[in-house]
């Protein structure tokens, strides 16, 4: 195999027919062809660890450093639906499968940067002299990369024993799972958003289970599938679920319990709704209209963050002040926790040797309910569209008076949704001249014009990132400002758009309307 791999790589397969054995391997190869070859762009190699809440994670690295200059990243994973749904839309972005690490490996040197990301940021190789030639903006982040990959280097060969010095150093330093990827701040990781775009198509699930129009929670049982079938020890038990539904209908008859797994997931009795056989961006949708998660610290309580949507997250093996989100409510466990990397096996079975983590079984389902209870609270304090002030116009850089007093002289937070050209451009030139602080969401389609004019925005220190306005990555009422495209996602989804928007703006704020 390693052979056959080193041999495709240097061109040796180059003449085989599309037909031929080796058809498979012509087209991997393939792939990975452009990057071999001579390119002005930078060529980045990322190998990706971990499982779907890592993936999400990773997304902000990724999205951070292709922001800073024109590149081409490639993607080595070996969970490929993981891997195509939050990366499968990034036009400057190949996913390549690589079930066993070869491909990476054998081809990390042919990169300018080649970067192994887990807990933390491993460098694979660096080319500072042909970055230094074709980037000098990313040039002075790479030296920051190598500087800090060389004074945090770990020498441990047993995984298990490497990860217990990388969670005991983060826990002494303040560090956790983003500013470990951050690099000591070459790579911007300091909001714990990554920017996954809803795909219109997907909200079509909300009328499959018939919860459109309806308040509900959800609820997970389990966790990545990276355990070869066996129960994690970080899953809370299913009693305290089942108890914890109980007493939640009890107090809320009136909010449905959607259940959300795979197709061999385990049914919570109790629940109201099974949503089993969804894609990843179908169970987005879903967590993102939820009022809130029920989980154990895993792969959904990543995308729900993602989602805006607040969680009630359970912490035993894992860290919370690694892996958690502030935003979320974390109930950490009063008998036992944060014991992951102790031993080997610590994921699949208890450091203390436990048949049932005694972690878990302290979780409560009153501590559970309490942390429902204080966000279902806050639902009441709602706002109005009334009181929203609304402008329609047709080009930014001709508002109306009224309207331009309201944004140029009152503002003082603005969000942008939109795609980026000139006129878009010099309006938020003028806006940083008097003082406001400007965040701009640009759709996914991506050119190397976009890439430039990102780029000088990011000069500017105007943050630039991926969204719609069916999910914008930021905390609620965010905002005092919203202009905002009227393209076809809010023309053919208004309903949703609306209420994004809605979440995002402060109480008595002001969106702007622009034609397309």
């Amino acid at each position: 195999m390693q052979n056959m791999v080193e041999k495709e790589i240097s061109g040796e397969y180059d003449n085989l027919c599309h037909e031929c054995y080796f058809n498979e391997r012509y087209h991997q190869r393939a792939k990975l062809q452009g990057i071999l070859q001579p390119d002005n762009k930078l060529s980045i190699s990322i190998y990706l660890g971990g499982a779907l809440g890592d993936y999400i994670v990773y997304l902000r690295f990724v999205d951070e450093i292709s922001s800073i200059c024109e590149c081409n990243v490639d993607l080595f994973t070996d969970r490929i639906e993981f891997a195509n749904y939050v990366y499968g839309q990034r036009k400057n972005v190949t996913i390549i499968h690589d079930a066993h690490n070869c491909l990476f490996n054998t081809s990390f040197k042919e990169y300018d940067l080649a970067v192994h990301l887990d807990h933390g940021l491993t460098l694979k190789h660096c080319n500072l002299g042909d970055i230094r030639e074709k980037s000098p903006d990313f040039y002075v982040t790479a030296c920051k990369i190598v500087e800090y990959s060389q004074s945090n280097k770990i020498n441990i060969e047993k995984q298990h024993e490497r990860e217990s010095v990388i969670l005991r150093r983060a826990k002494f330093l303040g560090e956790n799972k983003w500013s470990k990827l951050s690099c000591n701040g070459a790579i911007d990781m300091s909001e714990k958003y990554s920017n996954i775009v809803i795909n219109p198509d997907d909200l079509s699930v909300l009328d499959r289970y018939n919860i459109k129009d309806v308040l509900y929670i959800t609820v997970n049982y389990g966790a990545d599938k990276n355990m070869g079938g066996t129960a994690q020890t970080k899953v809370l038990p299913l009693e305290t679920i089942e108890k914890l539904i109980n007493k939640f209908k009890q107090t809320y008859p009136e909010i449905l319990v959607v259940q959300t797994g795979v197709k061999n997931s385990l049914q919570i009795t109790g629940a109201d709704r099974y949503a089993f056989n969804c894609k990843l961006g179908e169970t987005a949708v879903i967590l993102k209209n939820s009022i809130c998660h029920v989980d154990s610290e895993g792969g959904l309580v990543h995308m729900s963050a993602q989602m805006s949507t607040p969680c009630v997250v359970s912490f035993g093996p894992t860290p919370v002040y690694y892996y958690g989100y502030e935003r979320n409510i974390n109930i950490v466990s009063p008998a036992c926790s944060d014991c992951m990397a102790t031993t080997p096996q610590w994921s699949k079975v208890c450091s203390r040797g436990m048949q049932v983590p005694v972690c878990m079984k302290a979780i409560t389902p009153d501590m559970l309910l309490d942390g429902i209870k204080s966000i279902i609270e806050k639902l009441h304090v709602s706002k109005n569209w009334d009181n929203i002030k609304q402008y329609n116009e047709l080009d930014i850089n001709k508002l109306s008076n009224e309207c331009e007093h309201n944004v140029i002289s009152n503002s003082k937070k603005i969000c942008i949704i939109s795609n980026l050209d000139t006129n878009i451009i010099s309006k938020i030139k003028e806006l940083k001249k008097t003082g406001k602080k400007v965040e701009v969401f640009i759709p996914l389609d991506l050119d190397d014009n976009i890439v430039s004019l990102r780029t000088e925005l990011k000069k500017m220190d105007v943050i630039v990132e991926y969204g719609t306005s069916l999910n914008i990555a930021r905390i609620s009422s965010n905002f005092d400002t919203i202009i905002c495209k009227n393209d076809d996602i809010i023309e053919n989804n208004k309903l949703y758009a609306k209420k994004e928007l809605l979440r995002i703006i402060e109480e008595n704020g002001v969106i702007v309307w622009l034609k397309q």
